[in-house]
């Protein structure tokens, strides 16, 4: 595992939500299209960390299944392994 203290500079990370309730509006990407688009935008930018969520967390937001998570996530992580 590495520490705080072993990275030599800041690294940047890029979120993209699944969900159409994520907190953050502009970080939903709710269509295959905006998805792939929003992940390649970021890698053109050169993000080192791009963190895909499926459950959004905002307050009041109601838990999904584990299975319904896996069913959101599925398809982006498809696109990403290519």
């Amino acid at each position: 595992m590495i520490t705080i203290e072993q990275i030599e500079s800041p690294k940047i990370m890029g979120i993209i939500n699944l969900t159409p309730d994520s907190f953050y509006e502009k970080s939903r990407c709710t269509t295959d299209e905006q998805f792939c688009r929003r992940y390649e935008q970021m890698l053109a930018d050169g993000v080192d960390i791009i963190d895909i969520g499926a459950c959004s967390t905002r307050p009041g937001s109601k838990p999904v299944s584990k299975e319904e998570e896996w069913e959101l996530l599925k398809p982006a992580l498809k696109r990403v392994l290519r």
